[in-house]
């Protein structure tokens, strides 16, 4: 079982950094949401990737000091995200 542990590592790895660099190029066309993509993409890498999952954390903990407001209601969506993706990946 554990080569289907990494073969959904994998997949996930590559899925995350193809939806960051669909993102990236929606930023410039009109046609792709390139913030989703990237969001999206960045929360893959996340659960996957400790250093971007690290990153993210430094970049969230200067938002709550700026924002803190916009900082609790995304903790809030960021949970939700949480538990469907959980239930999706079966984590």
């Amino acid at each position: 079982m554990a080569s289907g542990r990494k073969l959904k590592h994998i997949v996930l790895l590559v899925l995350g950094w193809v939806l960051l660099v669909v993102g990236t190029a929606g930023l410039v066309l009109p046609v792709i949401q390139g913030i989703l993509c990237m969001v999206i993409g960045l929360f893959l890498l996340s659960r996957e990737s400790p250093y971007i999952r690290e990153k993210l954390r430094a970049i969230s903990e200067k938002i709550r000091e700026r924002f803190p407001e916009f900082h609790r209601e995304f903790e809030k969506v960021k949970e939700k995200a949480r538990e469907y993706a959980d239930k999706i990946l079966g984590k």
